[in-house]
């Protein structure tokens, strides 16, 4: 039979094809998408595998380095200087022990392993070539090894952990460390036994190619992996972390993945045979290439028994065509062969079903894929007919939206309009309607009510669906959850209708713009500040609003705060409503636009006019109060001091700081009577002005005086809120009072002593010299010999009284000449034991400099007398009196202390006892006149007076420390000279100072110059008497080749003894002379007598001071 390539042959033949190809392509398309998404999934899921595995090796590599130096910081030195120390210290480290399998070591500085544990006899091996001790020796930092063979019997690879150990100065003295053998269980071990599928398998090395951890352990520590043998293995040493496929370096084709730990080097490796990585994808490829052929031949001779049918009667055909609709699958193919042109009609008719039945299958993968994606959406997806009688899909969101299960909606479709809310229910009809007629319908917003009865807005979407040929097929159409969009919104305009009224009611001016500067709001006060209502302002820039100045300003502010954001405030003028101008204060900040696409500002204003105003006659008032030169205090009614000027705080030395919040309590010295404090109260109180002094005390402990005057300050009403006070220091008035009144103390003394010294010393001069003369007459130990010596004893005791009045007073007559304070201590230290007897310790300390001041010898020993006799008094039971000398410098700090002084070198005698001592009001009074702490009969009250006087005399100053029952201690400033001191004068005996020469005496007072020629002429010498002066020069004239010396007192009638010295030496120069007086100091000095070349004796005399000062004017 021959075949016959008729019509239904060929469609036979062509529609076969078109099937085989539509069924390849289709299988190659899944095939390849399926093996896309499975290469990533595998990739991705072995890369978090080790990323997993490199976290957890990372935090555990921290663990271990924490647990180390935790160790290292309880090491001590004595820990690394003794082995059992420090085994025992190794062996209570529990946590260590078990984090570190291959021991704990403990090195010295040196590498030495003085610990270990557990013990394996390697104590006191150095190890100071390994690796590890060298790095952390030079970083000073922990440490993690490389891998390195390890040097105990199992002789097994490890890595070791080291921590440095310093002592208290910082110096390394140790290290401390712990191993891990890569061999044993260990924080690494997981690394080796984890596994990937069947041969898949992790290792871990590090970025110089040595293999730390492996499967094999037989490649540990090796480096065989040589570059270019694995490619993905050198990329990761170069920074490379993720997956790929990769041929490693044993020929192996795999999937490799790396990733880097942070806390080391190292690098985690992970290699899984790509066939065994693949292998469901192949087995699953295999299975379908397997199946396509038969399902191709299957779909063939399908084909070829529609065409069969499409052969059939016309009649047959059209029967078939007409009940068409109701057939489903095979029965729409007809079967029955027929000529050519039924067969081609048939044919065609059979193509078109195939056609459809195509097109169906696509549609229907079309619908799993749009069924995928929906089913996962959050929304509730639905697809309905034309007439929504049929519900082709809905998507599982239904039930949890709606409550009720995508099957209640498969069988009623029209549950949806049971779901929506009976106020919404006509909008949603006329939409459905819309939607219903093939017509694209707007997004709508509606309620739904739940199944359990709580109500919530959706957002509806819906597209038509249309065939190829542009057949309505139905309603494709979501419903989503914007319940909690509705809510902000519902907020947000709440917000904005609060904050509108909210700035309305803010009397302060407050505007708003965009990113162009044009006002986007405002409220009522800039309104009115501007006379223009708000559509007059919204859509305005400030150029336009503004003519002023303010714009550019403005404008440029905006600038700055969109550029760079913040808060900025400044001053500027605004043309007010009126037309004024008002000084406004501006703050401005700048905020995210709308949808973030720019920077809009918002600002407020506060005119500021009248503070400005007030603010200038604030500022001159603040300025007068801030410099005024007396202090300004002004408290609350509870007397808390809110203010004090910068001269307050001059004066007391309290920083506004430290007084603000306090009561004026901290100035109080406690010598102000508390019912002071309760009259000032009573008065401010009662609204008076209250004026006084007070004692007050300073920050650093000094006491000053104060004249105060507080007034109260009263608001509008009259009320008083709060006091103010002026205080005017008048400390330096109070000590020029002082020194006025001390002053004129020592004045009427100086009165007393200057009245009486000059006929005073004239009498005593007479009794000492005629009885020390009979003294010398008589024999010692004699009644009458020793009842002489008690008269010249009491007159010398009146002498010394006369001396200490003028010193007081500093009218007595001194003798200053460059000495050593140390030559004068030295000296007087062996009458300073007589005074002070032996039950009282005297101790010397002189300094070892040499401290020459100018100062009359006999008077600072007169001094350390008078305090030697006030200490001697204060230790009636014996105790200490000490002299100490030495070097002091006096800078600014000591004056401005002590209120005494200039600035310089001074020589420091510190004058101290151990005795009853005196509390500090005693001690303020010490140096007054007749001022005693000593019982009646026992002191005059001028001792420390004289010593005053003296040292000021000789421009020096004393200061009195004393503390009760501890002792007192003087300190006497001399002022230092630079010059040599002249040797102390020693006085030679009276006996022994005589001679031959010629001496000419002029003294007004017959007493005086009888007891002085007496004396004179008993010692050999030749004496001339003269009464006055011009007798004196009269008997020079006769004897003057004669004559050696003049002894002349200063004060004589008709001539004077210096004019007499200045007419002798006219006549001859070469004369020498000694001057005599019993006057004042200021007397003497009126006379030119108080020069440096000139020999002076002060009466009273006594018979050997005469002797051997004339003897020395002599042999001069």
């Amino acid at each position: 039979m021959r075949f016959s390539f008729g019509l239904k042959a060929r469609m036979t033949l062509v529609v076969s094809a078109l099937v085989a190809v539509l069924l390849s392509f289709t299988a190659f398309v899944m095939l390849s998408s399926f093996e896309k998404h499975f290469r990533e999934t595998a990739s991705h899921q072995q890369f978090t595998i080790i990323s997993i595995i490199a976290d957890e090796m990372d935090a555990r590599i921290a663990q271990a380095h924490r647990t180390i130096i935790e160790g290292a910081l309880q090491v001590t030195p004595a820990l690394v200087a003794d082995s059992r120390k420090a085994e025992r210290f190794l062996g209570g480290l529990t946590e260590a022990e078990k984090l570190f399998n291959n021991g704990i070591y403990l090195f010295d500085a040196r590498g030495v392993m003085v610990g270990e544990f557990p013990e394996t006899g390697r104590v006191g091996s150095n190890f100071s070539f390994r690796e590890y001790f060298q790095a952390t020796l030079t970083s000073g930092k922990p440490y993690v090894s490389r891998p390195y063979l390890s040097s105990q019997r199992h002789r097994h690879p490890a890595i070791m952990f080291t921590a440095p150990v310093f002592d208290r100065s910082g110096k390394l003295i140790a290290v401390l460390s712990g191993s891990i053998d890569l061999f044993k269980d260990s924080l690494l071990s997981k690394i080796g036994k984890t596994k990937i599928g069947e041969t898949g398998y992790l290792y871990l090395y590090n970025t110089d190619r040595t293999m730390i951890m492996h499967p094999d352990k037989g490649r540990i520590l090796k480096q065989d992996v040589s570059v270019g043998a694995n490619r993905l293995f050198d990329l990761a040493i170069g920074g490379f972390e993720g997956t790929g496929e990769n041929v490693n370096s044993r020929g192996l084709r795999s999937l490799s993945s790396f990733k880097h730990l942070t806390a080391t080097n190292w690098i985690i490796g992970a290699n899984y045979p790509v066939a065994e990585a693949y292998a469901p994808f192949n087995r699953a490829r295999r299975m379908i290439l397997l199946i396509l052929p038969p399902a191709i031949l299957a779909t063939v001779g399908v084909i070829a028994l529609v065409m069969n049918y499409l052969t059939a009667t016309l009649r047959l055909f059209a029967a078939h065509v007409e009940a068409l609709p109701s057939k489903r699958g095979e029965e729409k193919f007809f079967r029955m062969a027929e000529s050519h042109e039924i067969g081609i009609l048939i044919g065609a008719f059979n193509r078109m079903v195939g056609e459809l039945e195509g097109q169906r299958a696509a549609i229907v993968k079309s619908e799993e894929l749009y069924r995928t994606v929906a089913d996962f959406s959050s929304d509730f997806v639905f697809w309905c007919s034309p007439d929504r009688s049929v519900m082709h899909y809905v998507s599982p969101r239904c039930l949890p939206m709606t409550g009720w299960d995508e099957g209640e909606f498969y069988k009623n479709p029209l549950l949806i309009d049971e779901v929506v809310h009976a106020d919404d229910f006509q909008r949603w009809q006329q939409h459905a309607a819309t939607a219903g007629s093939g017509c694209c319908a707007e997004p709508l917003e509606l309620r739904f009510v739940h199944r359990d009865g709580s109500i919530f807005w959706v957002r509806h979407h819906c597209l038509p669906v249309f065939s190829d040929d542009g057949s309505f097929l139905g309603v494709r159409g979501s419903f989503s959850d914007v319940s909690a969009l509705k809510e902000v919104e519902d907020q947000q305009r709440q917000q904005l209708r609060f904050l509108q009224s909210l700035i309305d009611t803010i009397p302060n001016p407050i505007f708003y713009k965009d990113r162009a500067g044009r006002y986007r709001g405002c409220n009522k006060a800039f309104q009115d500040l501007l006379g223009l209502t708000r559509e007059e302002i919204v859509g305005k820039t400030v150029f336009e609003l503004s003519p002023e100045a303010l714009p550019i300003m403005d404008h440029d502010v905006d600038q700055e705060l969109r550029g760079e954001g913040g808060f900025q405030s400044y001053e500027g003028q605004v043309r007010a409503a009126d037309g004024t101008l008002r000084d406004m204060l501006l703050f401005k900040t700048a905020f995210a636009g709308a949808g973030g696409n720019g920077v809009d500002v918002v600002g407020t204003m506060l005119d500021i006019t009248r503070r400005k105003q007030a603010e200038d006659e604030l500022r001159k008032v603040s300025c007068a109060v801030e410099q005024s030169p007396v202090s300004v205090i002004i408290t609350d009614t509870y007397g808390t001091i809110e203010y004090v000027n910068h001269t307050f705080s001059t004066v007391t030395g309290f920083g506004k700081a430290e007084a603000i919040g306090r009561t004026p309590r901290f100035l109080q010295s406690g010598e102000t009577t508390p019912e002071q404090y309760q009259e000032l109260r009573k008065a401010i109180l009662s609204g008076l002005v209250w004026r006084g002094e007070f004692r007050n005390r300073k920050k650093g402990g000094e006491l000053y005086w104060a004249r105060v005057s507080i007034s109260p300050l009263r608001d509008s009403h009259g009320v008083i809120t709060h006091f103010v006070g002026i205080e005017e220091d008048i400390t330096d008035r109070k000590k020029l009072e002082g020194e006025l009144r001390h002053s004129q103390k020592m004045e009427a003394v100086g009165r007393l002593a200057g009245g009486i010294a000059h006929d005073f010393n004239n009498i005593l001069t007479a009794i000492i010299g005629h009885a020390s003369i009979l003294e010398m007459q008589t024999e010692e130990g004699s009644p009458l010999h020793n009842d002489i010596r008690q008269i010249v004893h009491s007159a010398e005791r009146g002498a010394t009284l006369t001396q200490g009045l003028l010193a007081y007073s500093r009218k007595q007559t001194i003798n200053p000449r460059p000495v050593n304070v140390n030559d004068i201590v030295a000296r007087v230290e062996t009458l300073l034991r007589r005074v002070i007897g032996e039950d009282i310790e005297l101790h010397t300390e002189l300094g070892a400099e040499n401290l020459v001041v100018r100062a009359d010898s006999t008077q600072i020993e007169q001094v350390l007398m008078n305090l030697a006799t006030n200490g001697r008094d204060a230790m009636p039971e014996g105790g200490r009196f000490s002299i100490s000398t030495g070097w002091f410098a006096m800078d600014a700090s000591f004056t401005v202390q002590h209120n005494f002084g200039i600035p310089g070198q001074y020589a420091r005698i510190c004058v101290a006892d151990t005795g009853v001592g005196m509390d500090g009001k005693t001690a303020l009074r010490v140096f007054e006149p007749y001022f005693t702490t000593k019982e009646v009969g026992k002191g005059t009250g001028l001792g420390l007076s004289m010593v005053y006087g003296i040292i000021k005399k000789h421009d020096g100053y004393i200061t009195c420390r004393s503390e009760l029952s501890r002792g007192t201690a003087f300190d006497i400033y001399l002022p230092l000279i630079e010059t040599e001191a002249v040797p102390l004068f020693r006085e030679i005996s009276p006996l022994l100072a005589g001679g031959r020469e010629t001496i000419l005496v002029a003294e007004d007072d017959d007493s005086v110059r009888g007891v002085a020629v007496n004396l004179l002429a008993k010692l050999g010498y030749t004496v001339v008497e003269a009464s006055d002066g011009d007798e004196a020069v009269a008997r020079f004239r006769e004897r003057a080749d004669e004559i050696s010396l003049l002894l002349l007192d200063v004060v004589m009638p008709k001539r004077n003894g210096r004019d007499v010295y200045d007419e002798v030496r006219r006549l001859r120069p070469e004369v020498k002379v000694i001057f005599v007086s019993g006057y004042t100091a200021d007397i003497i000095n009126r006379h030119g007598m108080l020069e440096d070349d000139i020999h002076f004796l002060e009466k009273p005399l006594s018979p050997g001071k005469l002797a051997a000062k004339v003897r020395e004017v002599i042999d001069v």
